[in-house]
């Protein structure tokens, strides 16, 4: 049989099974999502904007101790993660019918951490088809529209002190399989919570010295919903429990139908990927370039009219402690098959910013400071043109479309070592209990690559067992779970009570370690020991040390993380076939030291270290986690734990 006869046989094979599927349930319109907008009407205007006094107005009410007992009491998988409780889409009234759109959300927060007249936000959702193209144009140009006006200098109001326009912090998130952009939808609900998390680290930052920003107030939260059809099926997850089994009336009827849309959805989140997803990012690229610009003080149009003097005094409030002045932060988030989507979107453009390294002449460094261990710092930085921090949790995609990115990754640090200042631009982090990507994912791919040829010869002819299971394991599993790419792993140490956390001598690094960063935001300890003194001493401590194992040829440290979290750097490629998961504990809160790495083995620090070690400043992470507390399962990842990393990771941007 010829290759091109035997290739074929997985994607028909796919296709029979996938309509069999929704051929069992196509006659009934409840069990399937149809291929239209679930949010923008279908006379939704081509032209003009629907401004504010259109968007749907949604409140958050934060969960009482009787809300959050009586979860815990049901033992409610669903709702035990949320902070808030759930909004019902029928409370919204009339705001989604006839010719209104309700793809823009302003939401505002019913909290005892922020303050009631800067708790809010606004999300903007974005409905694409299953060729990728948008269902409804308007959507996107909404979104543009309201990020010019927000960034744009206005008159003053009465009061309004100058200077007279917003910055922007902007969160853009990509559900996963089994998804959509149904108002009361897990992924969309988890995003309105990330997007609290965000308005309460701006709201939190009163001293002036921590606003390195243009506008010198808190940067007004925007967040991006790219939906898709990632759901074909109708799944009720609220419905009836089967009696002595944890499975749900909605599991036993429609779980399989849902599963085996599998293959048709991996292709759906590709061509998603495809479409105008590239020019959503090329656009918020271009703005976050303009008025992210401080290089150009004689040109205002490219930083939309603003005026050159806020962006002196912003970047000589930052100067002092080596930050730099951000008018648009922006974080990237993508989930499952949505994290698919994304990579498939920028990772060209990070090959290239890893690649540009390379070729840089030492003689002419593009950037030249000094770290704060008193190494120098010499060379290309690393950065996405889209995003300050990209971030992907339990990625649906196999090995193979990320393994360029990683050889790139290694020939940029053989050739030229990253500076000793670069941060993380894209984090991929995978949970062992996800199941999903754990063994699904390899089931569906091993159908699909079945025929595939997966024993490669190298010139010499040597390493050819090796190489063949590598390109096999890449080809059906996913990054996460493959542990040769594993740059960090994620764990939690043991943190303090309320009651023992303050003492006199305890340090804003101290505070931070031992109860997360909300809580040395709090109005306790605001302007006392502000949040910015804490990453700054958790940053200069962690590098100080890396310095010192450097000199004395010891194991790497950890990186101690704002309420207990502690991510070890793997100093070494793991050898295939091998898994240095495999003798840690699922939780390894037993080692109190925050930094002490967990992935150290006797064989690195043996007489031939810093022989094949890996840059601990790589910018490209591949972490992975055993703990529950962090990711649990495939989508049980909205916790404090997960918001802490978020908030540390993307704080130092």
């Amino acid at each position: 049989m010829r290759q091109t006869d035997r290739a074929s046989w997985p994607q028909i094979s796919g296709a029979v099974l996938l309509t069999l599927a929704v051929g069992l349930v196509a006659g009934c319109s409840w069990f399937t999502w149809p291929n239209s907008s679930i949010r923008g009407s279908a006379n939704t205007p081509s032209e003009g904007t629907l401004g504010d006094p259109d968007a749907v107005q949604v409140s958050l009410v934060e969960k009482k101790d009787t809300d959050k007992k009586k979860d815990e009491a049901e033992n409610d998988e669903i709702e035990l993660p949320f902070r808030f409780q759930k909004p019902v889409e029928a409370d919204i009234g009339e705001s989604c019918s006839g010719s209104r759109d309700c793809s823009h959300e302003t939401i505002t927060y019913s909290s005892n951490l922020c303050p009631p007249a800067a708790c809010s936000a606004d999300l903007f959702v974005l409905e694409f088809d299953d060729q990728g193209r948008l269902y409804h144009p308007q959507q996107m140009d909404d979104l543009f529209k309201f990020l010019q006006n927000t960034m744009t200098p206005h008159t003053c109001k009465t009061g309004e002190k100058e200077p007279c326009f917003d910055d922007v912090s902007l969160v853009v998130a990509a559900h996963g399989w089994r998804h959509n952009a149904d108002f009361e939808d897990w992924n969309l609900r988890q995003l309105r919570e990330v997007l609290y998390s965000a308005v309460l680290f701006e709201a939190h930052k009163s001293s002036k010295g921590e606003r390195w920003n243009p506008s010198n107030r808190p940067r007004k939260v925007v967040g991006v919903y790219l939906g898709w059809r990632g759901a074909l099926v109708k799944e009720y997850p609220n419905s009836p429990r089967i009696p002595f089994t944890s499975w749900t009336l909605s599991d036993l009827t429609l779980g399989l139908p849902a599963v085996l849309s599998f293959w048709d959805r991996k292709g759906a989140a590709l061509d998603v990927a495809l479409g105008s997803t590239r020019e959503l990012f090329a656009r918020l690229g271009h703005i976050r370039a303009n008025v992210n610009d401080m290089n150009d003080s004689a040109s205002k149009t490219k930083r939309m009219g603003r005026d050159w003097k806020a962006y002196d005094e912003c970047a000589a409030q930052a100067k002092p402690s080596k930050g730099r002045c951000v008018a648009m932060r922006t974080l990237i988030l993508g989930h499952s098959f949505g994290s698919l989507a994304i990579y498939n979107a920028i990772s060209e453009s990070l090959i290239d910013s890893v690649s540009a390294g390379i070729e840089s002449p030492k003689e002419s460094p593009t950037a030249q400071e000094q770290c704060p261990t008193g190494e120098p710092s010499l060379g290309e930085v690393v950065s996405s043109p889209y995003a300050d921090l990209i971030v992907l949790i339990n990625p649906a995609f196999e090995g193979a479309r990320f393994e360029p990115l990683y050889q790139a990754s290694l020939n940029r640090m053989k050739r030229r070592p990253y500076i000793c200042t670069q941060d993380p631009v894209l984090v991929l982090v995978t949970g062992t209990s996800d199941y999903a990507t754990r063994y699904a994912f390899p089931i569906g791919r091993f159908f699909s690559t079945l025929f595939q040829d997966n024993s490669p010869e190298s010139k010499d002819g040597s390493d050819i067992e090796r190489r063949a299971d590598e390109e096999r394991n890449a080809n059906r599993k996913t990054v996460g779970h493959i542990p040769r790419y594993m740059t960090h792993y994620l764990d939690s140490f043991p943190t303090f009570s309320d009651s023992e956390s303050k003492k006199d001598t305890d340090t804003s690094l101290d505070i931070c370690l031992k109860t997360g960063w909300e809580k040395l935001a709090s109005t306790g300890f605001s302007g006392e020991k502000p949040l910015a003194a804490a990453l700054d001493e958790e940053a200069v401590e962690w590098k100080r040390k890396l310095h010192e194992s450097k000199e004395t040829k010891t194991n790497w440290p950890a990186r101690a993380f704002c309420g207990g979290l502690r991510l070890s750097v793997a100093m070494k490629e793991a050898q295939e076939g091998e898994d240095p998961l495999d003798d840690l504990f699922d939780d390894q809160s037993i080692d109190h030291d925050p930094w002490s790495n967990q992935l150290v083995t006797k064989e690195i620090l043996q007489d031939k270290w810093g022989q094949g070690l890996r840059s601990p400043h790589n910018p490209i992470w591949v972490v992975r986690t055993k703990n529950k507390n962090i990711i649990d399962g495939h989508n049980g990842f909205h916790n404090p734990r997960m918001e802490d990393s978020f908030s540390n990771c993307t704080a130092r941007h």
